[in-house]
């Protein structure tokens, strides 16, 4: 006779649409979103049809809202879990909802390990959220790209071998966008430290030994992905590509949140390292600038 579990899940399965479970992997994937970034991460819908996807998640205890913010349940995790074929308990234990209570002098906090984390930097996870959302309502408008393979902070890591130690890489964020028949990966990174000259060389040393080690090119046929470091505010972004001019770096480049909101993710939002102009340029054409020399003798790759 089949498991509790087992029966929720079928019946789930059956009753739940198109909609409601697209929306349920994506707060799966992206933990405490907002009805705005929901519906943009949905592919730029209507916050009206959110609320009505929304409405039947938290009826049927698969959601649940904190303020602004929207989490699975348990139940909604279990579920997730059980068509997956994942384990339960691992799963709840990193992204558990349900609050604990350390006692009267401290905030309750998340039960799950990797939602409390997400929880304690929020402005950050907000800021990463929003570009993933805006990226993907723009290219549900455009007829030219389409976005293959959308994966948050806990999904994007990748691991290399240098000198014979291993590492890993950890981006904000990754995809893959195919424009007019040509594919790239993308790291995605909302820079909010590396704002200052001392901390830039150790913001992208990481990225400097992945692209070194040959590994970028052989994970990704060939074809390594580009780092997009986008910044709060203009002259963040600015103190950064003076700082890394001296810096013999990954194929990066960089934009900011006000940019960003006029021109779009896709848009003539993206500059090259210095001493490239200050031009900006589309994130599709970003590819034929993977050669420019920095100097006589420094190139991106």
């Amino acid at each position: 006779m089949p498991e509790p579990s087992e029966l929720l899940g079928s019946s789930l399965a059956l009753r739940l649409t198109r909609a409601e479970k697209d929306a349920l992997d994506l707060l799966y994937a992206w933990p405490l979103c907002t009805r705005r970034q929901i519906a943009g991460l949905m592919g730029g819908v209507t916050r009206h049809r959110v609320g009505q996807v929304l409405r039947t998640l938290v009826h049927r205890s698969l959601v649940r809202a904190d303020g602004p913010h929207h989490v699975l349940t348990d139940r909604g995790l279990t579920y997730l879990a059980r068509r997956d074929r994942a384990a339960v308990g691992p799963t709840l234990d990193r992204w558990s909802p349900e609050h604990q209570h350390p006692g009267a002098s401290k905030a309750p906090f998340y039960e799950g390990t990797s939602l409390r984390a997400i929880a304690n930097q929020l402005d950050h996870q907000a800021g990463i959220t929003d570009l993933a959302a805006s990226l993907t309502a723009e290219v549900a408008r455009s007829p030219d790209h389409e976005l293959l393979d959308l994966q948050p902070t806990s999904r994007s890591s990748a691991g290399y071998r240098h000198d014979g130690k291993g590492y890993v890489i950890h981006p904000d964020a990754s995809f893959l966008l195919e424009y007019r028949g040509k594919r790239r990966t993308y790291f995605l990174e909302f820079e909010r430290r590396a704002t200052t000259p001392r901390r830039v060389p150790a913001r992208l040393q990481p990225y400097r030994r992945y692209f070194s080690s040959g590994w970028a090119k052989r994970d990704h046929n060939d074809r390594p992905p580009f780092v997009l470091f986008v910044f709060p505010s203009d002259d963040e972004e600015a103190v950064f590509l003076t700082a890394a001019a001296d810096v013999r770096h990954a194929p990066f480049f960089t934009s900011n949140l006000r940019v960003i909101a006029s021109r779009g993710v896709l848009g003539t939002s993206w500059r090259l390292p210095l001493p490239n102009p200050p031009d900006r340029a589309v994130l599709a054409s970003l590819a034929m600038f993977q050669n420019v020399p920095r100097n006589r003798d420094r190139h991106f790759l």
